[in-house]
């Protein structure tokens, strides 16, 4: 009997699907698992990459990119483990993570999704888990903005940030949602509340698929004990299709779970964030030292993407 089964989407990343295959058949240990790949059309020599040196992986071969959600499905649909886990391209496992993560849901069988620690190429800390997304928190979602309502407020505060911060990712915690890069799911919870929303091509389906877990009464849980690597956005870089793609999933779960109200101020808010951005981060470049100029630059980029996409739908 499988107990885990690993699913891995790819486009057209040869090179760190190869280095994630492998840290997966080099530390998973003690547990019986299978490793799905989905490829979604990519050009690359992926799929003949895992079919000459992974031959135990069971490959789909899409002709096409069909969506981050579909392409998930279409193991979700088919996999018989206990468990399923997403995990990215882009990731490597730290140590015996599968085995630790499928304990972990063991002794717990009120949870019906759980996330790790995700940690950066240089290990510093991803956040990786955090509350549902409402219209104040994507206003208030800046780092440094939570902080100063942290120190204030403390945790009981209606502007609670999105992301929880660094402090909560240290310790074994109830969240609202864990990171899709790595989530492994209870597969008799995901067959009760329906599989990812495929009206989402890519970005918030696993918010999405977390929101529904809580509603059908399971819960979500984040452990620091389990651990990967994520080097993040290598198959999507910042483009407007990108941020387009983003802005499409966040609106769609707000007007599926909060409604089209919502939904429409939504838009209104993000624009406003953006413009405020551009006006004042410039500033902020000029004085900031060497180290924060790269993140500042970044968030323009982002911000001007994400106004150019408004505009344009």
């Amino acid at each position: 009997m499988v107990d885990v089964d690993i699913c891995i989407v790819n486009w057209n990343t040869k090179d760190l699907l190869k280095s994630c295959l492998m840290s997966i058949f080099g530390q998973t240990e003690g547990i019986n698992y299978r490793v799905w790949v989905v490829d979604n059309g990519s050009t690359d020599g992926s799929p003949q990459m895992v079919e000459q040196e992974f031959p135990g992986v069971r490959l789909i071969r899409n002709p096409q990119n069909v969506g981050f959600t579909k392409a998930n499905n279409q193991v979700l649909r088919s996999c018989s483990g206990r468990y399923v886990l997403l995990l990215n391209s882009d990731t490597d496992l730290v140590g015996n993570a599968v085995k630790g993560m499928a304990d972990f849901m063991d002794t717990r069988p009120d949870t019906g999704a759980c996330g790790c620690m995700v940690l950066n190429k240089d290990g510093s800390l991803q956040l990786s888990c955090g509350r549902f997304p409402r219209l104040v928190s994507i206003f208030f979602g800046g780092v440094t903005c939570n902080r100063i309502f942290k120190r204030i407020f403390g945790d009981r505060v209606f502007f609670a940030e999105f992301g929880l911060t660094e402090q909560d990712h240290h310790v074994i915690r109830e969240a609202d949602f864990v990171k899709g890069c790595c989530i492994m799911l209870r597969k008799s919870s995901v067959e009760k509340i329906g599989f990812m929303d495929e009206g989402i091509f890519m970005y918030f389906e696993e918010i999405d698929l977390c929101y529904r877990l809580k509603q059908a009464g399971e819960k979500v849980m984040y452990t620091p004990h389990e651990q990967i690597v994520h080097l993040g956005g290598q198959s999507a870089r910042l483009s407007d299709a990108v941020v387009a793609r983003r802005l499409q999933g966040q609106e769609y779960f707000f007007r599926k779970h909060y409604g089209s109200g919502e939904a429409l101020c939504l838009r209104w808010i993000v624009a406003a964030g953006s413009i405020l951005r551009l006006l004042f981060f410039p500033v902020a470049y000029c004085f900031a030292g060497m180290e924060k100029r790269p993140m500042l630059k970044s968030k323009l980029a982002w911000s001007v993407c994400t106004l150019k996409c408004l505009f344009r739908s």
